[in-house]
């Protein structure tokens, strides 16, 4: 089945350099959010230690996700138990492989190596 889609350039527009033509699907998403290079410097490498970062993966305002404070902490107290506990973890594949998904970017998988695991 063909899907129609809901919004469509009503005109050729040019954005960025590349020009749209008229007639032609057009899906708006904030797929880039954190990651605009006018605002963070290197914005595609991970630094959980980045400042300015105003995040809008929980939503804002009305919209904003009840359970975010909880999220935030259970996933400090992982990733903070996981790299001290891993000896020497490093990505099988730097960068690693994304999706081809235009409205949700991230990693299609992420593997690691390590050398060990440290007692708890």
């Amino acid at each position: 089945a063909q899907v129609t889609p809901k919004y469509v350039a009503l005109a050729d527009v040019e954005v960025a350099g590349t020009t749209i033509p008229a007639g032609s699907p057009v899906w708006i998403a904030w797929a880039a959010a954190n990651r605009d290079e006018r605002h963070f410097e290197d914005p595609d490498e991970f630094n959980p230690h980045r400042s300015g970062n105003d995040h809008l993966s929980f939503g804002a305002g009305i919209h904003a996700c009840f359970g975010a404070p909880l999220a935030r902490l259970e996933t400090q107290i992982a990733l903070a138990t996981l790299f001290r506990r891993l000896v020497n973890p490093k990505l099988v594949t730097d960068p690693p492989p994304y999706r081809k998904n235009a409205l949700l970017r991230g990693p299609s998988e992420l593997r690691i190596t390590f050398d060990g695991v440290r007692r708890a």
